[in-house]
């Protein structure tokens, strides 16, 4: 799907199911605790259509529990260069209990979310049987929305993070960038081939080929990684004009859109 149809059917889902609350309180909260490039409110938005979709799809009873899923799961995400390894889900999971405790949101889903992140760990890639529907289809439904464009703001907000702490840049190359990439895919693809049989699992496997296929291509285009900054910073910037869209589909006010891209990190 492309922008439009993401906000398209985000929208429709939101007002079948009555979930505008859901985005105002994630909203609110970035606005004090900011989130990384590449892990903001377009990724979440996306991430939360495609986990309904794939629910949906897959014959759960209650897809729009996906939805909110999908909008939290990285509701606290740092890129610190760990190759997407950063241990990130207890923090995640102690803002998400405290977010729908103190605006009445549905104890069921917190509880689901919370489960998902303390856990998820146990249960990947060992059986091809299905023993959690809401933490399968949460995980390859964000899994769906992986792209290069992403990948690259991730690569691009880990290297402002070492700067900052007085580092060096670690993304350095399109071949490390690829690295990266093959350190991050190896569990994911063990999981998709073990699901195969879903509805829907195509559109994760052609997102991480997509991923991998571009990192490559860079790489051989620029195998001296000469214009590896410039092109790092271009996409970044392509991120943050498709931040910005996606934020102003949601909020009035451009002086809060405005606050929020200043604060992303």
């Amino acid at each position: 799907m492309n922008t439009q149809q993401y906000i398209s059917k985000a929208k429709e889902i939101i007002l079948k199911h009555d979930l505008q609350k859901y985005v105002d309180v994630l909203i609110d909260y970035w606005e004090e605790n900011p989130t990384t490039l590449g892990h903001g409110f377009e990724h979440v938005l996306k991430a939360a259509v495609e986990c309904y979709l794939f629910a949906a799809e897959n014959g759960y009873a209650s897809p729009e529990e996906l939805f909110v899923a999908g909008l939290y799961h990285d509701v606290f995400r740092p890129a610190e260069g760990k190759d997407a390894s950063e241990d990130h889900h207890e923090e995640s999971a102690e803002v998400i209990k405290t977010l729908f405790t103190e605006n009445n949101l549905s104890t069921e889903i917190k509880d689901k979310l919370i489960n998902y992140l303390m856990t998820q760990d146990e249960w990947r890639g060992k059986s091809d049987t299905i023993e959690n529907e809401f933490d399968l289809y949460l995980f390859l439904g964000e899994r769906a929305t992986h792209t290069s464009l992403m990948a690259d703001a991730y690569a691009w907000a880990s290297n402002q993070f070492a700067i900052q702490h007085g580092g060096k840049p670690i993304y350095d190359s399109h071949l490390r960038t690829a690295y990266g990439l093959v350190r991050y895919q190896v569990p994911v693809w063990k999981i998709f081939m073990n699901y195969l049989h879903l509805k829907g699992i195509e559109r994760g496997i052609e997102a991480y080929i997509g991923m991998y296929n571009n990192a490559t291509n860079m790489y051989f285009q620029d195998k001296t990684a000469e214009h590896f900054d410039e092109y790092l910073q271009g996409q970044a910037d392509k991120v943050r004009s498709l931040e910005q869209e996606y934020l102003a589909e949601f909020i009035d006010d451009p002086s809060r859109i405005e606050q929020l891209m200043s604060l992303m990190k």
